[in-house]
């Protein structure tokens, strides 16, 4: 009815005026009592505005056109809040005979903000099939009455229980089969008079409301072809009558819902970021939003969800953020804050006049460069092209001169690395976006640490004659939080995960968690985390896992093509192709690995970082890492890409040139190991 996905968006379907005047009319209505109200069922039978806002011939000719017959609106309802429902489907409760067909309008009569509880639903959920009412209804203890159009009702006494249960076993019934852990969820972010329409067997629901200062408010209609038996199902107490929803509904009384909502349940703060999910994702939309970005939720997942921030600006192509979290806010700000990472890290949104244009040659004369080795192979070329000016973390004196294509992964203008031969040079590793500049730099921070440590570990496990053990941790020993996430994570891949400790010499807490992967994948489902909490660098990276799992089941972004590239790059070198497989269950089983305890890790944090919880101070742990770093003889250099004074969101770059770069091996690039990479090799 709706097209293939179910569904169909029209933006400015009603000018912003015609929703301001609805909302007034709403307003009138309901007197002092507009902030307090959560939702009105059956709202158009008792405000005329109601009525003629949703049976304008604007509206209904669409709707008919999508129906191919004439329409009824049959039921109506008021959403000032985010409904917040579980997923669902409106057939169950309203349909007709014998097409079955039902048409969802949902208006958004102000913007749709990602905090306020936005509508979500599950593309081409459509297309399965579905009993009408009525049908359901034979095979209930509940029965009809009647024989003609306008008076079939339910016999339903007004304290039966057995309403809510029916609705809720067929509710089940009907999702029974419908697998939440790999389809896709979109959300809504509806601007105010945009309109989306579609299919009644359409899975939709209602996002949690993670900010209460604002309302949402949303019209709903639905429609049912007027010359068929249409049945309607009221699971309203106070509603003794359901009758046909082609009838005149004088029976049916309005419901008013009032909800009292407390956010004492959303102050947790992810370790490492400085303000909550919900504040976070409230600033960045915000930002996005007066940036004239338009922006695309989507997410998959059942217990754990991995969010996909795709936003889009006439001025540069789109990117893409994916993220993790365990709870959903956590998830859609990390994808969020990707998405604007990814943008900036392409070199838009940066300040060129803050760059300079020099050779190689000049460089090389005038200033430390990196990466050193590979600008030394084009130290005769002359001609000038963008540098970035980097600062030494601790001594903003001391400069470091990176190519600004190195920043601009992949890599500003493509000619300009085939020119100068530098391939492979290029890496957004160590760049992070987010809410505060030590924030951000702690995360770019433990970023290269973690890659380090990544490359370590390939090249002690996969490159040596003889592998060096694995460490894995037991999962027994972990504290009580980690293993109900292991658990809840573990439900929902449907295989058991290992966690490798691969902290480095470094001493910064870092893990990988792999679990089985696919054959056409031939690699395992891998997640990393590095944090100076343990705790928190462990559940970075079972979430990563299960990212991992989410993004070929259920996004399709793994690409068959692209591995195939990767590994055509090293055909000739057998040996490597054992770090692209990555196959650890392979050195397990050969006996190359030993059981650590959970506290070798966590005795790091706590003496080395004084963490003794989850929650700890930003600043010194930072502070920690450079010193940590300053020790072993790398300094740390930065440069601020980009910084909005307003939302405080900043983005960072950060390089450690003597951090091990192997890691990008997995990418098909042949980095040649560094110094501390040949340690590893020859230890």
């Amino acid at each position: 009815m709706v097209g293939d996905k179910g569904f169909a968006i029209f933006e400015s379907f009603f000018s912003p005026q015609k929703c301001d005047n609805f909302i007034d009319a709403i307003k009138q209505y309901l007197s002092n009592n507009y902030d307090s109200v959560y939702s009105i069922f059956h709202i158009d039978l008792i405000v005329p505005e109601v009525e003629e806002f949703l049976n304008t011939p604007q509206l209904t000719n669409f709707i008919e056109d999508f129906m191919q017959c004439k329409s009824v609106l049959v039921s109506s309802g008021l959403y000032l809040r985010g409904s917040e429902t579980i997923p669902h489907n409106d057939a169950v409760r309203i349909s007709s005979e014998p097409q079955n067909k039902l048409i969802h309008v949902w208006i958004s009569l102000d913007d749709i903000l990602p905090t306020n509880g936005p509508l979500f639903y599950y593309p081409y959920s459509h297309n399965r099939k579905s009993l009408s009412l009525k049908d359901r209804m034979k095979v209930s203890n509940l029965i009809f009455k009647g024989e003609n159009n306008s008076d079939y009702f339910i016999n339903q006494n007004l304290d039966d229980p057995d309403n809510e249960k029916f609705l809720g076993q067929e509710l089940e019934l009907e999702l029974k089969d419908f697998d939440f852990k790999k389809n896709v969820r979109e959300t809504f972010l509806g601007k105010k008079g945009d309109i989306m329409i579609s299919d009644g067997r359409l899975i939709h629901g209602g996002h949690k409301i993670l900010d209460y200062s604002k309302n949402r408010p949303a019209l709903i209609g639905f429609y049912l072809p007027k010359d068929e038996k249409n049945y309607y199902f009221s699971d309203y107490p106070k509603t003794l009558i359901n009758r046909t929803a082609d009838c005149p509904r004088k029976s049916l009384s309005p419901i008013v819902k009032l909800r009292n909502y407390s956010d004492e349940n959303l102050n947790l703060i992810t370790p490492e970021r400085v303000i909550k999910s919900e504040v976070a994702v409230k600033n960045i939309f915000e930002f996005l939003n007066k940036n004239h970005f338009k922006v695309e939720l989507s997410s998959v997942g059942q217990d754990i969800i991995t969010y996909v921030c795709k936003i889009y600006h006439n001025k540069w192509p789109e990117a893409v953020g994916y993220g993790k979290g365990k709870t959903q806010p956590q998830s859609m700000a990390s994808a969020m804050f990707e998405s604007l990472e990814h943008l900036i890290c392409r070199g838009d949104m940066i300040d060129e006049s803050k760059r300079i244009a020099i050779s190689v040659h000049s460089a090389l004369k005038e200033w430390t460069c990196y990466p050193e080795e590979i600008l030394f192979n084009n130290k005769d070329n002359h001609d000038p092209f963008h540098w970035d000016i980097f600062e030494r973390y601790l001594n903003k004196h001391e400069k470091l001169l990176v190519p600004s294509f190195v920043i601009d992964s992949p890599g500003g203008a493509p000619s300009e690395i085939i020119k100068y031969n530098m391939g492979g040079a290029f890496s957004n590793s160590g760049t992070a976006t987010g809410s505060t500049f030590e924030e951000t730099a702690l995360h770019s921070l433990n970023e290269l640490i973690e890659r380090d440590s990544f490359s370590l570990l390939l090249l002690e496990t996969f490159c040596r004659e003889k592998p060096k053990n694995l460490r894995i941790i037991d999962k027994e020993t972990l504290p009580q939080n980690l293993q109900e996430l292991l658990r809840i994570s573990e439900m929902e891949v449907g295989y058991s995960m290992t966690l490798i400790n691969m902290t480095s010499d470094l001493q910064v807490p870092s893990v990988t968690c792999f679990g089985p992967g696919v054959e056409e994948m031939e690699k395992p489902f891998l997640g990393f985390g590095c944090s100076p909490s343990a705790e928190y660098a462990i559940e970075r990276a079972i979430l990563e896992n299960v990212q991992c799992w989410h993004g070929y089941h259920g996004l399709k972004i793994f690409n068959v093509e692209e591995k195939q590239m990767v590994l055509n790059t090293i055909i000739e070198l057998p040996g490597l192709k054992k770090c692209l497989k990555q196959n650890y269950q392979n050195a397990i089983d050969q006996g190359f690995y030993e059981i650590i305890h959970f506290s070798e890790l966590s005795n790091i944090s706590k003496k080395i970082f004084n963490i003794h919880e989850s929650s700890f101070s930003t600043s010194e742990v930072l502070s920690k890492i450079i010193e940590i770093l300053e020790k072993n003889s790398m300094k740390v250099f930065v440069k601020t890409l980009f910084q909005d004074n307003n939302s405080g969101i900043i983005c960072l770059k950060t390089i450690v040139r003597e951090l091990e770069v192997f890691y990008l091996i997995t990418s098909g690039l042949l980095p040649v190991p560094g110094k501390r990479g040949r340690t590893a090799l020859s230890s």
